[in-house]
């Protein structure tokens, strides 16, 4: 080989080499943007299955909190059904008709101290007196009507006896409870009430 032939076979194999080594910086450049591209992805992925695991687990926590609620309502139901089958809470169904209930009074029981019901002493001779709060600072006007107690003392004069039914009245004004205040009776063993 001459040496112009050998010099012009060089240059097209640098010519063709070239090419090679064009095309192989063209693929490595469009690699290079793919694998950018791929990374993007891949961390819009990640992210996207970090949030839908959150969601996972939030949506367990909630089937467990369900799962709880359902417990309980079944533990109640099931406490409710017992109540239900059990003898000492059924309720027996009324057979009398109100007809019947008014013609037929039942006499009253004498009751003892088991009983643990005061007697009542129909033979007394009974008085009853409304007793209002006197507190100085008291205005019935401004004032609420909450309720009334009942104190009963037994009075005996010559030959009978008295039942006084003293009813204390109670009131509430501006946030404070006003109530009236049966006489006192330091010495008689009376039945006083709450």
């Amino acid at each position: 080989m001459k040496k112009n032939e050998l010099i012009e076979f060089l240059q097209r194999q640098v010519e063709y080499l070239q090419g090679k080594l064009d095309e192989a910086l063209a693929s490595v450049n469009s690699l290079t943007l793919s694998n950018k591209e791929l990374q993007s992805t891949n961390e819009k992925l990640v992210s996207t299955v970090d949030e839908l695991r959150k969601q996972i687990a939030s949506l367990e926590d909630a089937i467990k909190g369900k799962g709880a609620e359902l417990g309980k309502e079944k533990a109640a139901r099931q406490a409710m059904r017992r109540l239900q089958e059990s003898p000492s809470e059924r309720q027996s169904k009324p057979t009398s008709t109100p007809s019947e209930e008014t013609s037929e009074k039942k006499p009253e029981k004498k009751r003892t101290n088991n009983g643990a019901k005061r007697k009542t002493h129909p033979e007394c001779e009974v008085e009853t007196v409304v007793v209002e709060p006197d507190s100085p600072d008291f205005n019935p006007e401004a004032a609420t009507f909450i309720g009334e107690c009942d104190v009963v003392r037994y009075v005996m004069d010559p030959m009978r006896f008295r039942k006084i039914i003293y009813k204390v009245r109670k009131y509430v004004q501006d946030e404070k409870i006003y109530k009236g205040s049966a006489p006192a009776t330091p010495l008689l063993n009376s039945q006083y009430t709450a």
